[in-house]
């Protein structure tokens, strides 16, 4: 009987990745322990959420303070913050919404959800964005680095195959960078697919 598809987040994926011997497994027991996914418990949902409505609906820069005062004061310091990082990126930046592409790369016996939250044509170049918000200059495995970069943007690129005209970006959400893809390192599939192996060999193997 075929195993069941063992079905991974972007994120856990990419911090998996760049882990090596003993802190990959602390990674898949991180996996494995966690809860079932609760909107309640997603940090960063209504920031999404409200960064999409107000692209997509064509709001006021007002409607990015309501998103900060919808939430909790134990959260509310750091929605400051990206909101008003947010601001200044957006600038005076001429912006359209579009609907960015979101499926599923598959290899071996897993899949991995390529979801991008933006599609912003900014100064006539259409750019399909994914938000990383976990840098901490504390914490050095959060930083953005070349290897989270490649992997996040090829499996864009891998998945979503948009035309040249199209641009893959991450918007990094502590820093208020957008970085575009350029050319992608040779041999980076093989290894993501090296990556996904070892995944599925200890997620299933005890």
């Amino acid at each position: 009987m075929e195993k069941a598809k063992t079905k991974i987040t972007l994120s856990d994926f990419v911090d998996f990745s760049i882990k090596n011997g003993l802190s990959r497994l602390t990674k898949i027991k991180e996996i494995k322990a966690r809860e079932e996914y609760h909107p309640g418990k997603d940090y960063w949902k209504k920031f999404r959420d409200g960064i999409v409505n107000f692209h997509k609906n064509k709001h006021s820069e007002d409607y990015l303070n309501h998103i900060v005062n919808e939430i909790t004061e134990a959260r509310k310091k750091n929605y400051e913050n990206a909101i008003n990082t947010y601001k200044n990126f957006i600038g005076k930046k001429d912006i359209q919404w579009f609907n960015p592409k979101k499926d599923d790369w598959h290899f071996s016996n897993s899949s991995i959800r390529v979801n991008p939250e933006l599609g912003l044509v900014i100064s006539n170049e259409p750019h399909v964005i994914k938000l990383y918000f976990k840098e901490d200059k504390s914490k050095p495995e959060t930083i953005l680095d070349k290897r989270k970069l490649s992997t996040i943007f090829f499996l864009m690129e891998d998945t979503l195959s948009y035309d040249e005209n199209y641009k893959y970006s991450i918007y990094n959400v502590k820093t208020g960078k957008l970085i575009t893809k350029n050319k992608s390192p040779a041999g980076i599939k093989k290894i993501l697919e090296s990556d996904i192996l070892s995944l599925e060999h200890l997620l299933h193997n005890d």
